[in-house]
């Protein structure tokens, strides 16, 4: 029987065979690489060309002796000119400088190989290594930059560019000097003052102040030698890309090369698919193969991980994003506003230069429930009693309890005010409407025109094409300026989408900027609850000069304590607001000492300028020359020396604060988060963006003070593990499993089978697809019965065991004592979370309501979540041992065709990723399990228990006239007494837990049966004629990708064990 073959490359080594006899571990390790990727001869090096991923510089092999440097000679950029065999940069010359102002510039001798490292980076050994490539310019190309100090007679004075051959000459060498005499008086010692006034000119870095030309009719004193001038390169600005990145194998250059180079030779791939005209036939194999690897080519790690921002308004939450974004100015804020809020904005990433921003608005129930809170708050503040029992009735009057309240009261009237102008803006110029009419036909009034103001055409994506625009659009949609005319949007706003090309962003990273958790607004404040719940990791972002006493970051830790969260950290900002002089008066022993010498050290420099100062004139006269240039030379070296003391200052006082608000925090609220050790990271917004634009080594110190680059790096590193594991699963299953399919199309048409044998092994591959169907995705497979197993589970281990009657009870105990507290009210405003002084920490009435519940389920939650981890084990285990099963009977039915080895491969793929992807989704299912946990067992606003206490705790504060105390009580015992509230709450909780496991089913079965279509689908390839009918009618198309199988194989063997290791 004539069998098909794979081409040469694939099937010429004979270890390659033996390899594949091998059974692979039956685990979702990336250890099982597919055995059709041979292995490359001993000497074989792979070069990843061509790769914009950053790669470290290596220092390169000496040159053999007589070997010719490897340089490509270009005109150079349009800053830099060759001057004598001289590299110069032009770049900071300053316009309308004098021309005997010395330039910044480099000496380096244009053919040498050591230029070509002369920019390397300080930053890390991931910089880029720069390229360079010089050639004079054509002689006759003008220059509009001015080279170099010139004493000719020309008009301006300046140099003027000089061919290749000048630069041989003394004048090429002097910078085109006329040594020919125009007058006969010049003797040679004007030629002395000549030569010595470009050798000062070019000894000097830093432009000085104009002087007059020199007069070359008189003599003048003969000019001391000067140093050869040494010119150094411009430097580019830094780049965030040459950070160094955490130290995580995803982040290693080797590994970012070897990703990319996955991606090219897919895109080579489906080149090679595309070349005849069969990718263009909906019929066709081909078309689903080219997909396939335009696909793959354009493969991206997907958005795994969300860090979280919390914090007041003003702590500098929006700078913060900006810097770690590295895009200045994006997410503005308004000083001149009447009113600015934070409405929740997620930055994600997208491969474009554009930005794309997608508004979720607020349903209109949602808005008429925001109107009716913030009006009865309005009203509170500004009814007084005696006023409100004549005006609108009794029912309307306030109770006001304690100074906190008057105080919170007021505040919250305060933001009612702002917003209702925001959003109805000349139809609210009578702000008494508020309060003299019945509350009643004040709110349907609100509410109308609410729905009539709507903005509803702001919904939705919105492509703006520069940082500009999307800054200018950010702030319309998120602030209120005094001066607007025109109803404001962002109350209306729920949410807003950033889409854009950031670095941090590229790597998997969603940054979520949210309002604080004692934001006034309700709404936002339980979506920040929300947020923080589901997080990956939150910041509570705070100004330093209050990180100890900062009620926000409190709140955050307490909602973690509630919730069990131990993925908080700290974000300290404003670290360069510090005064010498204070840290000198609050310091103590060698801190302080050191802070004075270094105050000491700037104070004896700027003495030492003012010195110079006092005799340095306003203009060289002429007189001595070299006094004048030594005393401009002088000052200029004590003004650098000025800046370095100054930031050495400031670097101690920074570097001393920061390390000693890191312990305190630690201290404070480090056994808040006991699984880990507390994140503290102590910015600078105003020192990262000081410097950031300038050369890279002079900006560097200024960015790594700010700390933003050390912030960078860790949230950088949160996501690095996923990120790797993606990658992985790419290049050993995803890549292999498409160039299987694409060999197994080229051997379809290589050969042909008689009719018996088809037959026979269209029986085999039936039955194999059929018993997998009916194994996975049946109705008696235990992947289709799950949901209702977890179901039953829950029943019998939680809601069986549920004790409603003693639960209640207890509740009402705890109500019964909450009667006597002084600050009822305050606790009722705080939706029943409050801090009080007398006993020195935060009371939860919620969680006090639910004690009894909490401390008769969470023993038995933990053992169902035990039950839960060994059922999935077991259902992910009949996942592998069906795949298994099939891979057993292919190789012995089908023994002896030369199709079989392929086919193992690509079904191996297809069974490590199934198991891959079924094991993130049951990872996703524990994270909500988790979830599910807070809002079932802990006390938090938006749990099961805070919502349904919600209500009750509204009315409380919306009640108004005498009596309101004890009506208040009233409302609060009369929810806990209620015989349905723990039955209600229990249902809530099997719902929820039942929905997730429908939820955990469907997402099973869904992968299981994508897989198994595309597992059909590979099939066809063996039992479908036409598909060798395809691949015998193209033999052009069938040979191209040979060529490309064999090349790609050959090579993805060595990025797996670069990325795998």
């Amino acid at each position: 029987m004539t069998q098909a073959r794979l081409p040469s490359s694939t099937s010429a080594s004979s270890s390659v065979r033996t390899d594949t006899s091998s059974r692979p571990s039956p685990t979702p390790s990336f250890g099982s690489t597919p055995s059709f990727f041979p292995s490359p001869p001993p000497q074989q090096l792979f070069r990843f060309q061509g790769s914009s991923s950053p790669t470290p510089p290596r220092r390169s092999p000496a040159p053999a002796f007589g070997s010719t440097p490897n340089f490509v000679l270009s005109t150079p950029p349009e800053n830099t000119f060759v001057f004598g065999g001289l590299l110069r940069s032009t770049v900071d010359a300053p316009s309308g400088t004098h021309p005997d102002d010395p330039l910044p510039s480099v000496e380096r001798d244009w053919r040498s190989p050591s230029i070509a490292t002369s920019a390397s980076s300080r930053l890390d050994n991931n910089a880029r290594t720069p390229s360079f490539s010089f050639s004079p310019p054509p002689p006759s190309t003008p220059t509009q930059h001015r080279t170099v100090p010139s004493v000719s007679n020309s008009p301006n004075g300046t140099a003027s560019p000089r061919s290749p051959d000048e630069t041989e000459s003394i004048a090429g060498r002097l910078g085109n000097v006329n040594l020919t005499p125009r007058q006969s008086s010049l003797a040679m010692t004007d030629v002395g003052a000549a030569i010595a006034a470009v050798a000062n000119g070019l000894d000097e870095q830093t432009p000085r102040p104009a002087a007059s030309s020199p007069d070359f009719g008189r003599p003048s004193p003969s000019p001391s030698p000067s140093p050869r001038p040494r010119l150094k390169a411009k430097q580019p600005p830094h780049n965030v890309e040459d950070e160094k990145p955490p130290s995580n194998r995803f982040h290693d250059p080797a590994v970012q090369q070897a990703f990319g180079k996955a991606k090219t030779l897919m895109s080579s791939l489906a080149n090679a698919l595309g070349s005849g005209s069969l990718h263009v036939n909906p019929d066709s194999t081909i078309q689903r193969l080219h997909r396939q690897a335009q696909d793959l080519s354009r493969f991206q790690c997907p958005s795994t991980r969300t860090v979280g921002f919390v914090g007041d308004s003003g702590v500098g939450k929006s700078s913060l994003l900006n810097s770690l974004l590295d895009s200045q100015h994006l997410a503005r804020t308004s000083n001149s506003g009447a009113a600015c809020t934070c409405v929740v904005t997620e930055y994600h990433y997208h491969d474009s230069r554009d930005f794309v921003i997608d508004v979720e608005l607020f349903s209109q129930e949602e808005l008429i429930n925001q109107i009716t809170e913030l009006l009865q708050t309005y009203r509170r503040h500004h009814l007084p009693s005696e006023e409100n029992e004549t005006a609108v009735g009794a029912k309307d009057v306030i109770e006001v309890e304690d100074v906190g309240e008057v105080e919170d009261v007021e505040e919250q009237a305060k933001v009612a005010h702002d917003t209702f102008k925001a959003m109805f803006r000349d139809r609210l110029k009578d702000e008494q409407f508020l309060t003299t009419k019945p509350k009643d036909y004040v709110l349907s009034t609100l509410r109308s025109w609410v729905l009539e103001a709507r903005p509803s055409q702001i919904g939705g994506i919105k492509t703006r094409s520069s940082l500009q625009e999307c800054s200018d659009l950010l702030m319309h949609l998120t602030s209120e300026t005094a001066e607007a005319t025109e109803p404001a949007v962002w109350p209306y706003i729920r949410k807003i989408k950033v889409f854009l090309d950031s670095h941090i962003l590229s790597k998997g990273l969603v940054l979520v900027d949210l309002p604080g958790l004692r934001d006034l607004n309700s709404a936002r404040r339980m979506i920040t609850e929300r947020y923080l719940v589901e997080c990956d990791e939150i910041f509570a972002v705070c100004n330093i000069g209050r990180a100890m006493t900062d009620v926000g970051v409190f709140s955050v830790f307490e909602l973690a304590r509630k919730a069990k969260l131990s993925n908080v950290g700290i974000i300290c900002t404003r670290s360069d607001d510090i005064q010498a002089s204070e840290a000198v008066r609050d310091w103590r022993g060698h801190s302080a000492e050191q802070v004075q010498e270094l105050s000491n050290n700037v104070s004896t420099v700027q003495s030492e300028i003012s010195s110079i100062a006092l005799v340095l004139p306003d203009e060289d006269t002429g007189d001595d020359p070299d006094y004048y240039n030594k005393l401009f030379r002088d000052k200029h070296k004590a003004e650098k020396r000025l800046l370095q003391h100054q930031f050495n200052l400031k670097k101690h006082l920074v570097e001393t604060r920061n390390t000693t608000v890191i312990s305190e925090l630690q201290t404070k609220y480090g056994n808040k988060v006991p699984a880990r050790t507390l994140q503290v990271f102590c910015v600078s917004n105003t020192e990262y963006w000081a410097k950031r634009s300038m050369p890279r080594d002079d900006a560097l110190p200024s960015l790594e003070l700010s700390c933003i680059l050390d912030l960078r790096k860790h949230c950088l590193s949160i996501v690095a593990d996923t990120q790797l594991e993606a990658v992985k699963q790419f290049v050993v299953n995803d890549i292999p499993a498409l160039v299987g399919d694409v060999a197994l199309w080229v051997q379809s048409g290589a050969g042909s089978t008689d009719a018996e044998h088809k037959r026979a092994v269209r029986e085999t591959l039936d039955e194999v697809e059929r018993r997998l169907k009916k194994d996975l995705t049946g109705r008696n497979s235990m992947l289709s019965k799950i949901a209702k197993s977890f179901a039953e589970d829950f029943k019998t281990r939680v809601y069986d065991n549920r004790n409603t009657d003693s639960w209640r009870q207890t509740a009402i105990a705890a109500g019964s004592n909450w009667n006597e507290v002084e600050t009822y009210s305050a606790f009722c405003r705080n939706y029943g979370s409050h801090y009080t002084k007398a006993a020195g920490r935060w009371h939860d009435w919620n969680e006090e309501i639910i004690a009894g519940m909490v401390t008769d389920l969470v023993v038995p939650w933990q053992r169902l979540c035990s039950l839960f981890d060994a059922e999935i084990e077991e259902a992910i285990d009949l996942v592998d041992e069906s795949m298994e099963w099939a891979l057993e009977t292919l190789e012995d039915e089908l023994e002896g065709f030369s199709f079989t080895v392929t086919l193992s491969q690509v079904l191996l793929c297809h069974k490590n990723t199934m198991l891959s992807e079924a094991q993130k989704a049951y990872d996703d299912f524990e994270t909500s399990l988790s979830t599910l946990r807070v809002d079932a067992l802990s006390g938090i606003r938006t749990s099961l228990i805070g919502q349904a206490m919600e209500s009750s705790y509204k009315a409380c504060n919306l009640d108004s006239g005498g009596g309101s105390h004890t009506r208040r009580k009233g409302y609060i015992n009369g929810t806990i007494a209620r015989q349905d509230l723990f039955r209600n709450l229990m249902r809530d909780f099997r719902r929820r837990l039942n929905g997730l496991a429908d939820s955990l089913q469907a997402d099973l079965l869904t992968t299981i049966r994508a897989h198994l279509a595309m597992i059909g689908e590979t099939l066809d390839l063996i039992r479908r004629e036409n598909v060798a009918t395809e691949s015998e009618s193209n033999p052009e198309l069938r040979s191209r990708l040979g060529e490309e199988v064999s090349l790609v194989t050959e090579k993805m063997r060595l990025i797996q064990q670069v990325i795998v290791g």
